[in-house]
């Protein structure tokens, strides 16, 4: 059932979701998010503030696990409409779910292989325990039929997962369509998918802010120059189109720890490369080796230097198409992509304070 989701699925029913999913990432519905994102970053600081006054000595933090508490209370509250509040309640029980989806296991490497060796046999294996997908699969029945009875409407993506479900109504567990199984199935890997990635990518972020504190305090002074140019001091959706450092130190961070280490296609036609005597069979894989092409010396100058001005306005000439692509490239890019604006709210936020 998970696999049944944008980030697996193949052909017309990828597109079919893919098409139907797109107008819930559009700027007008980003920008409803800032009020969610604000609201969770003020009680992160709130609560670390806390933790730092109850503790005498110094306060020490796992941090990625703490990072991985905000960002599911957004990701949660932007995804589903829901108050998590797993800040001040670590031990809550979707976060055994939360792990135990992220945990390694022979499945997800059985699958990896199977994929490429016998297809057909891929498809059949379940990358999840059958409780995970019991417990997404009765979430997601739950929360239809709560809106559809109580005749509710939100602005967050599980409406837009509602909507397209409603349009395509068909409660067969072993249906094609749009059904149940795959309105889990995308509530699973953009919850899973969102907070982690997210917090993996700040974790670092912050890892080479504590390393490079005067890249670090350039970038709280451009934050602070446009947080001080407000008549009320509060940063809105708009200013953050403005602040070219931030971007730039959040690119630099995602060429060294990008999400994926590869990518993986499969072509659909034959395909002769360019400039060789090359042709790829339909239904060849195809591996992307991001890790490789961010740290090819052939495409950056000292690919191991944290340096953000390789993303300088002046520089970006320099940078050749396709050796940069945290998110993948062409029509199949991550639809997830404003994963890295909602990092940028909540870098604004902590370092505006």
């Amino acid at each position: 059932m998970i696999c049944n989701n944008l980030f697996f699925l193949k052909g017309q029913r990828w597109k079919f979701q893919r098409n139907k999913m797109s107008p819930a990432f559009t700027s007008g519905k980003q920008k409803a998010m800032y009020s969610i994102i604000d609201a969770c970053s003020k009680a992160f600081i709130k609560h670390l503030n806390k933790l730092s006054q109850d503790t005498p000595i110094g306060l020490e933090l796992d941090i990625k696990s703490t990072i991985e508490d905000l960002f599911t209370d957004i990701v949660c509250k932007c995804i589903l409409g829901l108050e998590m509040h797993s800040i001040e309640n670590p031990d809550r029980e979707y976060k055994r779910i939360q792990d135990a989806t992220l945990k390694p296991n022979w499945r997800l490497h059985v699958k990896q292989v199977t994929q490429f060796l016998m297809p057909y046999v891929d498809r059949k294996i379940r990358i999840a325990d059958k409780e995970i997908e019991d417990w997404f699969y009765g979430f997601a029945k739950k929360n239809v039929s709560f809106r559809n009875e109580k005749k509710i409407e939100r602005v967050d993506l599980l409406q837009t997962l509602i909507n397209i479900y409603n349009e395509n109504h068909n409660m067969d567990v072993n249906s094609e369509d749009f059904g149940l199984r795959q309105l889990a199935a995308n509530i699973f890997v953009f919850i899973v998918a969102g907070y982690e990635t997210s917090a993996l990518t700040t974790t670092f972020f912050l890892q080479k802010m504590a390393l490079y504190p005067d890249i670090q305090e350039r970038l709280r002074q451009e934050i602070l120059t446009v947080k001080r140019s407000k008549p009320n001091g509060q940063l809105e959706y708009e200013d953050y189109k403005g602040m070219t450092y931030l971007s730039m130190v959040l690119d630099e961070t995602l060429r060294m720890y990008p999400v994926l280490p590869i990518y993986v296609r499969r072509t659909i036609a034959a395909y002769p490369i360019p400039h060789s005597d090359v042709t790829l069979d339909a239904g060849t894989y195809v591996i992307t080796p991001v890790i490789a092409l961010h740290y090819s010396s052939k495409y950056w100058k000292n690919p191991n230097q944290f340096d953000p001005e390789r993303f300088a306005e002046h520089n970006k000439p320099n940078i050749v198409p396709g050796s940069f692509i945290p998110f993948n490239e062409g029509p199949r890019q991550c639809i997830g992509k404003f994963e890295s604006r909602l990092m940028k709210f909540v870098f604004t936020f902590y370092y505006s304070l």
